[in-house]
């Protein structure tokens, strides 16, 4: 059984973050930060290498940051 395993293309740090998370991205990405609810809460785009996002003013919970490759990773805010 052969099965393709997709590289995860962006890392994000520090998780669990109490204000900024850093995104770092190998190629140009755009990034939605999604609530549990599926509401975005934010939208950024990265070029390859690395930027902060702004998450102090976010309640304290369980988000998604999810590119246009529909990779994602869970983020805990707290």
């Amino acid at each position: 059984m052969n099965e393709l395993v997709e590289k995860q293309s962006f890392s994000v740090f520090p998780n669990p973050a109490k204000s900024e998370i850093s995104i770092r991205s190998e190629a140009s990405n755009d990034f939605e930060l999604v609530d549990v609810i599926g509401n975005v809460v934010r939208r950024i785009s990265v070029n390859q290498g690395s930027t902060n996002m702004n998450i102090e003013n976010l309640p304290s919970g369980i988000y998604i940051l999810r590119n246009n490759l529909n990779q994602s990773a869970r983020i805990i805010k707290q």
